[in-house]
C-alpha cells in the first residue's frame, strides 16, 4: 500500500472536567484519497460504517480512556475522496503547577498516530481548521476554566518518531486552560481571613476572665458558620 496523506480535523464538543486529567468529547473528522474507491459515490452512517472499506487505525497516545461507540460515525465516498468522522470521548493527562493554586493554568495534551502503519503508508496531518469549538461551548465556566489567555491557547504541531525501526507520523496539539480563581477567594480565602480577623476580639478582653474568652472565641465561630 503506498502512503496515504490523511487531514485530521477534531471538532471539541464539549469539556466534561479538567483537573489532573481532562475528559473531552471530539468529533474525529479523517480525510484521505483511496483509489481503490474511485468508483464509488456513497454515503454511510452507523453501526457497521467502518466495516465497509478500509479506514485508518488512529489511536490516541497516553490517553487515560477513549470511548468510541459504532452508532455515532458515518463515511461518505466520492471518487475515491474519503471523510470518515466519528464521536469520541477521550479521557487525558493535563500537566498542572500546584504551587501557583489556585491562580494557576493547566495544560492538556493530545497525541494522535497510526498503531500498525509507518510513515510510509498513513501520513498524518492536521487539517487547515486543526482543532475547532463551536461558539454554544466556547464558555468553559461550568467546568471551573477559561480559555487561558496570553499565551498560545491551541498548538498544533507535526512530528516522526521512530518506534522498532520505524517511522511513525504523530499529531499533537496541547490546550490551555486558566483556572477561575474568584470562586477559590470569596469561599475559602476571604472566610478563613475574616475568622482569623474577627479572633482578634478576645485580645481586648481581661487575660484572667478566661470563661468571657473562651465565650467569645466560641460565639465568633457560631456566628462565622451562620
Amino acid at each position: 500500500m503506498s502512503s496515504m496523506q490523511n487531514a485530521i480535523h477534531l471538532a471539541l464538543e464539549s469539556i466534561r472536567s479538567i483537573s489532573a486529567d481532562a475528559s473531552f468529547d471530539f468529533y474525529l473528522g479523517l480525510q484521505w484519497y483511496d483509489k481503490r474507491e474511485r468508483d464509488l459515490d456513497l454515503f454511510l452512517s452507523g453501526p457497521r460504517t467502518a466495516y465497509f472499506a478500509w479506514i485508518p487505525d488512529i489511536y490516541f497516545i497516553l490517553a487515560r480512556k477513549v470511548i468510541k461507540t459504532e452508532d455515532t460515525q458515518y463515511l461518505s465516498i466520492s471518487n475515491g475522496s474519503m471523510l470518515y468522522d466519528r464521536k469520541v470521548s477521550v479521557t487525558t493527562p493535563c500537566e498542572t503547577v500546584p504551587f501557583r493554586y489556585p491562580f494557576d493554568s493547566v495544560t492538556c495534551k493530545l497525541f494522535l498516530s497510526s498503531y500498525g502503519y509507518d510513515d510510509s503508508k498513513v501520513n498524518l496531518q492536521w487539517s487547515e481548521d486543526g482543532i475547532s469549538m463551536p461558539k454554544s461551548y466556547q464558555g468553559l465556566d461550568y467546568v471551573g476554566f477559561l480559555w487561558a489567555e496570553g499565551e498560545a491557547t491551541k498548538i498544533l504541531e507535526t512530528e516522526v518518531s521512530q518506534y522498532a525501526g520505524l517511522e511513525y507520523s504523530i499529531i499533537r496539539c496541547s490546550m490551555s486552560f486558566q483556572r477561575l480563581y474568584k470562586p477559590y477567594v470569596f469561599q475559602l480565602f476571604v472566610p478563613a481571613a475574616f475568622l482569623v480577623v474577627i479572633s482578634w476580639s478576645t485580645f481586648w478582653i481581661n487575660i484572667s476572665a478566661t470563661p468571657g474568652r473562651a465565650g467569645v472565641g466560641i460565639t465568633t465561630i457560631k456566628k462565622m458558620e451562620i
